[in-house]
């Protein structure tokens, strides 16, 4: 059986969705200028993912780090409740994953 081009071999990791396709988002954003189509990238930068996913490295989007940091800072909780109050979402409710990624985003800037 031939090989399969980096190409070839990111789309089917990424393919299935899940935790392989979250990292392809992460780190185009990151090293790819937010460019998210494997096409468009030369063979190096899909074989530095690949080896980066090979080697387990991880990023986290920033939902991430604000869930694990919410329930440690009493200044967090405030800013989010003072967030979800100016962006009319309903409820006290800590950061979730039913509030989107985008919502994160607009309250960490």
């Amino acid at each position: 059986r031939e090989s399969m081009s980096p190409l070839e071999e990111l789309q089917k990791a990424v393919k299935t969705g899940g935790w392989p396709a979250l990292q392809w988002q992460l780190y185009s954003e990151r090293y790819g200028m937010g460019e998210h189509d494997p096409s468009r990238f030369e063979d190096d930068h899909l074989v530095s993912f690949l080896e980066h996913q090979a080697d387990r490295y991880l990023l986290m989007p920033p939902s991430f780090a604000l869930r694990y940091l919410y329930p440690r800072s009493e200044f967090l909780k405030e800013q989010w409740l003072k967030f979800r109050r100016a962006m009319s979402l309903e409820g006290n409710a800590a950061p979730s994953y039913q509030v989107g990624e985008d919502v994160i985003l607009t309250f960490l800037k």
